[in-house]
C-alpha cells in the first residue's frame, strides 16, 4: 500500500516532521490545515490521505484489510521523510480511524517515531459487527446516504451554524470517498483492538477526546492502563466544538 501525501510547508528548513491523518472518509488537508498553519514555522506537517481519500488510491484488494496494513504504509512515509531530511523527529497525529492506527504505529514503529497524538479513538472503536454492517451498507448504496447523520454526529449544532462552510468543506471528503476503501476501513475497525497491547506501547502517546464525543467518550479514550499512563500516556478532553 502507497498513501498520497502532500507537504503544507515543503520549504521550512524542518528540525521536526509532523504526518497527520484523517478520520473515516475525511480528508487531510480539508481537517488539519488549521493546525498545519499554526504550526507553519515549528515542523513540516504532511498530510497523509487514507486509501480512496484524498489523492490516494483506492484500497488494493490484494492488502489485507487491518489497521497494520494502513500502519505499515504510515511508517513508509515517516522512512521517506528521514530519508530526505535526516535523523530529525517524526511525530503522527491521527483523527477517528487514523488515531486508532497511530496506536499500532507506536506499538510496532517505536524506532521511527518520536510521540503519536491520538484524537478521537481508543483502543478499540464501537462494535464490530456494527462495521460490518456499515462496509456492507456503503458497498451497497455508497457513501453519499451517510454525510447527513455524520455531519451530526462530527459537528455541534452551535459549529454547524457559525462554521457551514467548514462543515460543508470537511463533509465533501465524506462524499466523494471511494466506496469500496470505505468499506475495507470499517472492516479493518471491526477487527482493531489494542487494549492487550497497551501495557507494552514504549513510545510517547497523547490521547485527546472531544467533550461531546459520542463515538468515542472520554472514558474509551482513557483506558490506558494505570501502571502505564504516567511513563507513556497523557490525557487531554477537547471543549465542545467538534464532536467525532
Amino acid at each position: 500500500m502507497e498513501l498520497n501525501t502532500t507537504i503544507y510547508n515543503r520549504t521550512l528548513a524542518a528540525e521536526r516532521v509532523l504526518l497527520v491523518g484523517p478520520s473515516l472518509g475525511g480528508n487531510a488537508t480539508h481537517q488539519w490545515t488549521k493546525v498545519a498553519a499554526a504550526l507553519i514555522d515549528d515542523a513540516r506537517v504532511v498530510f497523509v490521505d487514507l486509501p480512496g481519500s484524498g489523492l490516494s488510491e483506492p484500497w488494493n484488494d490484494g492488502d489485507e484489510a487491518t489497521l497494520d496494513t494502513v500502519a505499515a504504509a504510515i511508517a513508509d512515509v515517516a522512512r521517506a521523510q528521514k530519508a530526505e531530511l535526516g535523523d530529525v523527529p517524526v511525530y503522527y497525529a491521527g483523527l477517528s480511524i487514523s488515531g486508532a492506527t497511530g496506536l499500532h504505529l507506536a506499538r510496532d514503529y517505536d524506532d521511527l517515531f518520536a510521540g503519536i497524538i491520538v484524537v478521537a479513538s481508543a483502543a478499540t472503536v464501537g462494535e464490530p459487527a456494527r462495521w460490518i454492517a456499515r462496509a456492507e451498507q456503503v458497498e451497497a448504496t455508497g457513501t453519499q446516504q451517510l454525510v447527513d447523520e455524520t455531519t451530526k454526529r462530527w459537528f455541534t449544532a452551535d459549529f454547524r451554524a457559525e462554521q457551514a462552510d467548514t462543515v460543508a468543506i470537511i463533509m465533501e471528503g465524506l462524499s466523494s470517498s471511494e466506496d469500496h476503501s470505505y468499506a475495507q476501513l470499517c472492516r479493518a475497525l471491526a477487527v482493531h483492538d489494542m487494549r492487550a497491547d497497551l501495557p507494552y506501547i514504549q513510545t510517547p502517546v497523547m490521547m485527546i477526546a472531544g467533550e461531546r464525543d459520542s463515538s468515542t467518550p472520554s472514558r474509551t479514550s482513557n483506558s490506558w492502563p494505570r501502571r502505564r499512563r504516567a511513563a507513556s500516556c497523557t490525557s487531554s478532553r477537547a471543549p465542545p466544538t467538534r464532536c467525532r
